[in-house]
């Protein structure tokens, strides 16, 4: 029930109508009694600014950003923790005595998941797909929280040298083993999944229109013993997981990284745990609803 006392949260970005993280959050305020609301506000850049000084103005308890947003908010911020200088992009603006502190929980999100279901990842090899976002987060958390070596799988279009100047930084900050191959070569991707122990898809592939596509071309090559996460939730098992699932390879999808992330945000602000199997349960629930 909202009340005089009610604090306000949200979620800068746009398009945002599609976003989740209104149902996320404010089953968790109703479930732990926190008097608080969550609400999504579509954000162009150009109103990013206004947005950003708006937080204090309203007594905000603390607001996400997505997309086109992540980057040029950064500059915004009083300060910045360690992973959002290193992935450079953050999600999380969380108000401290008067001061804007910008996080980013989204790579934070996808090892919490993993170490909650039991999953190794230090110093392991994993093969990602992508560089976008999610992708460069997994990568620049992981070679911080001790993952071993990365084989990172793009397409060679004009945003390869970003990538490679990116991804040269995060493994001089880290001394983590990161390398670049061009996912055009089948070749690439092979030997890549053969020396690696997870294989993780950063990409949209997966999503609607490219839900009958997977970018490991043999399923073969998904063998036993591997570990295969899809940061695509909707639908919940893509194309990839079926290849792995045919395969008998641990699987997950992006539902984990998604509350993994929100998670965090959510302790930032309330210095609470979010309710994160309760919640799980009632979102599966609400996507399963939404595809009938």
């Amino acid at each position: 029930m909202i009340s005089g006392q009610t604090q306000l949260f949200g979620v800068f970005a746009t398009p945002i109508s599609h976003s989740l993280s209104p149902f996320i959050h404010n089953l968790a305020f109703q479930q732990q009694g926190i008097d608080g609301v969550y609400l999504a506000f579509d954000t162009p850049l150009s109103h990013l600014k206004a947005s950003i000084e708006s937080i204090p103005l309203l007594g905000m308890g603390g607001a996400n950003l997505s997309m086109p947003l992540k980057t040029a908010s950064m500059a915004l911020m009083d300060e910045l923790s360690s992973e959002v200088s290193l992935i450079g992009a953050m999600n999380t603006i969380v108000p401290v005595d008067n001061q804007l502190v910008g996080y980013n929980t989204d790579g934070l999100g996808f090892y919490k998941h993993l170490a909650s279901q039991q999953v190794p990842y230090l110093n392991q090899s994993m093969t990602i797909f992508g560089v976008g976002g999610a992708a460069t987060a997994i990568i620049a958390q992981g070679a911080k929280e001790g993952v071993g070596e990365f084989f990172v799988l793009k397409r060679p279009n004009d945003t390869w040298d970003a990538a490679e100047k990116k991804l040269k930084e995060i493994a001089k900050k880290t001394q983590c083993e990161i390398h670049l191959l061009s996912s055009d070569n089948p070749q690439n991707i092979h030997q890549s999944i053969k020396k690696s122990d997870m294989i993780v898809n950063g990409t949209n592939v997966g999503m609607t229109p490219l839900e009958d596509i997977s970018l490991v071309p043999n399923r073969e090559w998904l063998t036993p013993e591997k570990v295969v996460v899809d940061v695509v939730y909707q639908p919940q098992e893509t194309y990839l997981l079926k290849q792995a699932a045919s395969q008998g390879c641990q699987r997950f999808n992006g539902l984990g990284m998604l509350l993994g992330q929100a998670a965090y945000s959510y302790e930032l602000w309330t210095h609470q745990a979010m309710p994160v199997a309760y919640i799980q349960k009632e979102l599966e629930k609400k996507l399963i609803g939404e595809k009938k």
